[in-house]
């Protein structure tokens, strides 16, 4: 179901509602413009929208009919919003007012088929998707990644221990996608279980908006890190105050040992794989001095 289908329905709803109440003030104000109060049968009213509102019970159904409808209108517009393909789990029938009564919400699902080729499968767009797609299939090239992670000892390797991990919950689901992108029987993956694990730790990539590429695959990478990290098992590694012996190295000596104190709280194969330093410079080229 796309998002212009999405805001014609629930506009239409708030549209209905806001209709049946302008028509409720206007009969109850016509009512007691012609003499009788509201809910009064007033047989000298000269208005037939008024006769039939204040005409014994009518005024009451009236009146529960507008309120039930303006409340749906709203109700549907807030509520069903919230949820969508990426909060469902597969099993559950979640997914909004009109999914739950008269229309099925469009959740992508895995197309079995054999791939052209063994890997080269695509990555279903949950909604602006695309910068998770683009991240998801780059580190799926990386060979060394890919093995580590269809690995069937990898899930032994991680510390569920590290307050800076997810609990195994990032590993454990990217290797499940790994294992469908390479299970040779599906031509297309919907990482619907994914993107609402990473959604559950990272707001910024929960919903449907559009986000960078490269701040995905940066926070995905650290994630995989932490949960693998061997260097937090057990007491962590001091932290060392720098003050004047550090600031008195050479930049190399820096390096060094900004390495050896890197390394002391994190140890993983991500790290063998990605981590690196990098060093910028500024020079500020003058015509004439100038006093500092």
């Amino acid at each position: 179901m796309t998002r212009s289908l999405h805001g014609w329905k629930y506009s239409s709803a708030v549209l209905v509602g806001v209709l049946m109440l302008l028509v409720h003030v206007l009969a109850h104000g016509r009512g007691q413009a012609d003499g009788g109060p509201a809910g009064i049968n007033n047989n000298t009213s000269k208005h037939p929208w008024s006769a039939v509102v204040h005409n014994d019970g009518y005024f009451t159904l009236w009146t529960l009919c507008v309120v039930a409808v303006a409340s749906l209108a709203v109700y549907y517009m807030f509520w069903t919003d919230s949820g969508g393909a990426d909060q469902y789990d597969g099993n559950s029938s979640s997914g909004g007012f009109y999914s739950r009564w008269s229309y099925s919400y469009h959740v992508p699902t895995d197309e079995i088929g054999e791939p052209v080729e063994c890997g080269t499968v695509g990555l279903a767009n949950l909604g602006n998707s695309c910068y998770m797609s683009a991240s998801l299939q780059c580190m799926n090239s990386v060979f060394s990644l890919r093995q580590l992670f269809l690995d069937e000892n990898c899930e032994n390797k991680i510390n569920e221990d590290n307050a800076l991990g997810s609990g195994g919950q990032v590993v454990r689901h990217f290797r499940d996608l790994l294992l469908r992108v390479w299970s040779d029987k599906v031509s297309v993956v919907a990482p619907v279980k994914f993107k609402t694990m990473v959604g559950g730790l990272n707001s910024d990539f929960g919903g449907r908006e559009q986000q960078d590429a490269s701040e995905f695959m940066t926070w995905l990478l650290d994630q995989l890190h932490e949960d693998l990290n061997d260097a937090r098992r057990g007491k962590p590694a001091p932290i060392r105050v720098r003050g004047v012996s550090f600031d008195a190295l050479n930049n190399e000596q820096r390096a060094e040992r900004s390495d050896e104190e890197y390394f002391l709280r994190n140890r993983s194969p991500i790290i063998d794989m990605f981590f690196g330093q990098q060093s910028s410079s500024l020079t500020w080229y003058l015509d004439h001095p100038i006093d500092c």
